[in-house]
């Protein structure tokens, strides 16, 4: 993987900090059902989700949001378990 420079990371973190005051993001309490929901992916043995991950969907399947992601196989494992979900392309491979 290939590290990013100081200056790449400072326009990421701008980047977000802007995203989070224009409300492009919601922010969640996470509470009890989120996390049995993702007890109950993970047991499922369904996907190959990672904890984190699951509770990631977990938060947006419970609070009927669409999660937008870049990692195939977080995008395979929403599909699987009906959490709407939009993919986009890695940039640099365009």
């Amino acid at each position: 993987m290939k590290e990013i420079t100081e200056a790449q990371a400072s326009l990421v973190e701008n980047a977000f900090a802007e995203d989070t005051r224009s409300g492009l993001f919601r922010r969640l309490s996470i509470s009890t059902k989120y996390y049995r929901q993702t007890q109950k992916w993970i047991s499922s043995r369904k996907t190959a989700l990672r904890t984190l991950d699951a509770l990631h969907l977990a938060c947006c399947f419970g609070a009927g949001m669409e999660i937008v992601i870049c990692d195939e196989v977080l995008e395979t494992s929403a599909a699987v378990l009906g959490v709407p979900c939009r993919f986009v392309a890695d940039m640099e491979a365009n």
